[in-house]
């Protein structure tokens, strides 16, 4: 099962500016503020992520090293 599939469900839709999100990245989990919001895209700070599925968006890997998530 590729990462992209496993995280079809992920809600991020209801996400706003200053939301805290968990990145997880292997087993390193991290707390970060959502900084800026485009129609596809969530950015924290440096790191870019799917609006759909929460999956890391990075044109220099060849797999999504980490994905977020948000506590209801």
């Amino acid at each position: 099962m590729s990462i992209r599939m496993y995280f079809e469900n992920v809600t991020l839709r209801d996400i706003k500016v200053g939301d805290e999100v968990t990145r997880n990245m292997g087993c390193v989990v991290t707390k970060t503020k959502v900084t800026e919001l485009t129609d596809t895209t969530i950015i924290c700070g440096p790191w870019k992520f799917s609006k759909r599925s929460g999956v890391e968006i990075d044109n220099d890997l060849s797999e999504p090293a980490s994905y977020i998530t948000k506590e209801t």
